[in-house]
């Protein structure tokens, strides 16, 4: 299985969020894989936050501004379900 991200990257962005959790065996790579998901996800929601279509002439390409535009909302959509979970608790479970 290849990765996008190495597991020095993951192991440092794990311990952002939390420097005493501790990861089973393979949990890690399992993180490893979902990153990379989370990176095509990233990817489309830029992709659909677009105003004008793929080689549709002016407007077409992405710019920094797009990208930024883009994080601010997708972050922001993060955070708030994050916050919701944490508030009202998974209904998953």
């Amino acid at each position: 299985m290849r990765f996008r991200t190495s597991e020095v990257q993951t192991k440092a962005s794990v311990r952002r969020a939390n420097p005493h959790r501790q990861f089973e065996m393979g949990a890690l790579d399992r993180h490893r894989r979902y990153t990379a998901e989370l990176i095509d996800l990233w990817s489309a929601f830029i992709e659909l936050e677009m105003p004008v279509g793929a080689g549709e002439g002016r407007g077409s390409r992405v710019t920094k501004e797009h990208i930024d535009k883009s994080w601010s909302k997708f972050s922001g959509h993060m955070l708030k379900l994050l916050f919701l979970n944490k508030l009202f608790g998974d209904e998953e479970e």
